[in-house]
């Protein structure tokens, strides 16, 4: 009785998030995803008993037996990663950091997003703490986009004090594998035969998935997370799980 209530009250809330989420992101496939989480809650509490009584022999058993257990090991790796993410902080060991990627996360119309525009403000304050550090503004212009991401980041450093010759642009990147290889490229470029040292800036429940991207492109590098907006964050959490699933099994 008790664990059928946990069900339905889980069911009903990721349900109702959703709703409220996806109207205003509904570009974010975290929000559908939830609500998918949800309503297989949901169903499977009101429906719990007629299942199991319908489905307790032969074939259907253990077809059942099989759905449940994927469907909890994907709930426990789920729990898993949302925790390693909450526990994340900046593995940054000194601040002698030549330069900062600060990774691009969408526009609206011709301004930052919000959780875009918590990364760049993190690297404002890295900058006010650095003052010789180099910014790299990595993202390109998507078809549905008026300008690209980076030049949108780069107009929202500098009306926060960023000097403008001390922001790179990388305006060439559509995903985040590609905000890594153009950024090297970029600061190759820059620095020419001297070596640097850089680090990335990203929300806090992208960092682990860009490290991979980062090590793809060679850069040994650190990362700087941002904080994300508290009622967006279940969503890009439930996002992000997916794509890493996608990363661990593909490489993509």
């Amino acid at each position: 009785m008790i664990f059928n209530k946990i069900l339905t009250l889980s069911g009903a809330a990721l349900l109702l998030y959703s709703i409220l989420y996806i109207p205003m992101f509904p570009k974010n496939q975290g929000g559908y995803f939830l609500a998918l989480i949800g309503a297989v809650l949901l169903l499977y509490s009101l429906l719990r008993e007629k299942i199991i009584s319908k489905c307790n022999k032969g074939i259907l058993k253990y077809i059942r037996l099989v759905l449940t257990a994927g469907f909890c090991f994907m709930l426990i790796t789920l729990l898993a990663f949302c925790l390693s993410i909450a526990a994340i902080s900046s593995n940054l060991s000194a601040n002698n950091t030549d330069a900062v990627i600060v990774l691009g996360a969408g526009l609206n119309g011709t301004q930052v997003s919000t959780v875009l525009a918590k990364r760049l403000d993190k690297a404002v304050e890295f900058y006010h703490e650095n003052p010789h550090v180099m910014i790299v503004v990595a993202g390109g212009q998507g078809e549905d986009q008026i300008v690209s991401e980076a030049f949108a980041m780069r107009k929202y450093l500098v009306a926060r004090g960023v000097n403008e010759d001390n922001i790179l642009l990388e305006d060439r990147s559509t995903s985040t594998r590609e905000n890594f290889a153009f950024s090297k490229i970029v600061l190759d470029e820059f620095f020419g035969d001297r070596p640097y040292t850089t680090a990335y800036i990203t929300n806090d429940f992208h960092c682990r998935r860009a490290g991979r991207f980062a090590e793809m492109a060679g850069l040994d590098t650190y990362f700087i997370p941002a904080r994300t907006p508290l009622f967006a964050f279940p969503a890009y959490l439930a996002r992000e799980y997916l794509a890493y699933v996608y990363l661990m099994l593909f490489g993509g």
